[in-house]
């Protein structure tokens, strides 16, 4: 059966870090695969190459519902978020459909660009491009100050200028600027080529010749699980977990670990923790949900690396484990209070979520232990019933105005205090406002 359903992605650095079998450097390993990568896909369909970047910070896993890992390939996401963020298109907090639509968005930017009459004017619409223009330029400076009578220097000053000329790199603006609309043309035109040629590819030989695969194995068992944490579909999840058991019923060694790029340590004990956990999902009653994000966030600074990815926080391992432990302890308590209902919005899990009790409303943070953070970072607050649908659309720099709304930091003490709300009877005004406030939910409910 061919593989053919995209189901997890591989951090390849952490892939490399952790599952080499160190026949050859770290280093040299990275480059057979974006060697390969683009011999095979890219120089074969587009005739350029992307300045900087080789599309290969990810692999995709496909499966058939029959492996562990079906059939491992070039991510086709790692070359599409790429091109829209070189591009200026934003993609957070939003779903991409690769479509014609997505084409004609692709395309507007591309005019954009191609009108584009200056570098300061690049540089404020297309910081990526303007990246690549002005480190591109000092490589192609720094192959033209070499001594090209030694034989070397002319090696090197070929296989420099090669490769900048590769990406449509050129000293001169306006001859740049040509090279990279007829580039991102390509890259926009012919990403259906490019997805069928990487989808008809497998990679698994490359991992079976360099990577331990029973570690391979417990990195992408580890994949699934957090899948499973981000979805809300008990079918989907379902399906994940059945890749999970295959693993746990195989005879691969589980006595192996690897650290991921948020410093946690995966085990099979943190494996079963997962799984346990997962259980606990599947066995839930569905929440009610609201068509709005519960307290939206306002503006915010956030750090990125190249390539505009966001940049995560690296704790260190006793960090690490101290937030795991207050995050753990707070999603167990609020699934022992005796709530009547938990209301997600349209960040889901991911952002805050309401639990309904007789007394009134708390909100808080749902603990997510890839963002360690969300164990103790944010406040609670807590209003009535009645006022939840209009409050709940509001930011927590807005509720902190209004005497409506209690706030209870996450204090050594916050339990203490939810408690008083969580496990009151309220009034028999409280009670009817939440009664009210459930029917109204229930009845939004999609059908």
């Amino acid at each position: 059966m061919n593989n053919k359903i995209p189901v997890a992605t591989l951090q390849v650095d952490t892939l490399i870090r952790e599952c080499s079998l160190g026949k050859v450097s770290d280093a040299t390993l990275y480059q057979i695969l974006s060697n390969s990568i683009y011999q095979n896909h890219i120089h074969e369909i587009f005739g350029y190459r992307r300045f900087g970047y080789d599309f290969c910070d990810t692999l995709t896993i496909y499966n058939d519902k029959e492996h562990i890992i079906g059939s491992i390939k070039p991510s086709y996401d790692d070359f599409l978020y790429d091109v829209l963020h070189s591009l200026g298109i934003k993609i957070n907090q939003r779903e991409i459909e690769d479509n014609e639509l997505l084409t004609e968005e692709m395309l507007e930017h591309l005019a954009i660009l191609r009108n584009v009459k200056d570098e300061r004017e690049l540089k404020e619409k297309f910081p990526m491009l303007y990246h690549d223009l002005t480190y591109g330029r000092g490589r192609l400076m720094a192959a033209r100050e070499l001594d090209r009578t030694k034989e070397e220097n002319e090696f090197l000053f070929q296989k420099e200028t090669k490769y900048c000329y590769s990406c449509g790199i050129k000293y001169n603006f306006e001859r740049f600027l040509d090279d990279q609309c007829r580039l991102y043309t390509r890259f926009i035109i012919r990403r259906g080529q490019y997805k069928e040629s990487i989808e008809k590819s497998s990679y698994n030989k490359f991992l079976r010749d360099y990577f331990n695969i029973d570690k391979v194995m417990l990195y992408t068992v580890y994949e699934y699980l957090k899948k499973c944490e981000s979805l809300e579909d008990k079918e989907k999840i379902e399906e994940y977990l059945h890749y999970v058991d295959i693993y746990k019923k195989s005879n691969y060694d589980k006595n192996v670990s690897i650290t991921t790029n948020d410093n946690v340590v995966v085990s099979q004990e943190v494996i079963d923790e997962k799984i346990k956990k997962i259980h606990h999902k599947l066995n839930e009653k569905t929440p009610l949900y609201v068509e709005w994000e519960i307290l939206p966030r306002g503006s915010r600074v956030v750090s990125k690396e190249k390539n505009g990815k966001i940049r995560e926080t690296l704790f260190n391992q006793e960090e690490y484990n101290r937030l795991r432990k207050l995050g753990e302890r707070k999603e167990e308590f609020y699934e022992n209070t005796p709530y009547l209902e938990k209301v997600i919005g349209l960040m889901k899990y991911k952002g805050y979520i309401a639990y309904i009790y007789p007394d009134g409303v708390l909100v808080d943070t749902k603990y997510d232990s890839n963002h360690p953070k969300t164990a103790t970072g944010n406040a609670i607050y807590y209003f009535p019933a009645k006022d939840f649908e209009e409050l709940s659309y509001h930011t927590k720099s807005f509720l902190q105005e209004d005497e409506r709304v209690e706030r209870i930091i996450h204090s050594p003490h916050w339990e203490e205090k939810v408690k008083k709300v969580a496990f009151s009877n309220g009034t028999e005004e409280t009670r009817e406002d939440a009664k009210q406030l459930i029917k109204k939910l229930q009845e939004k409910r999609p059908r």
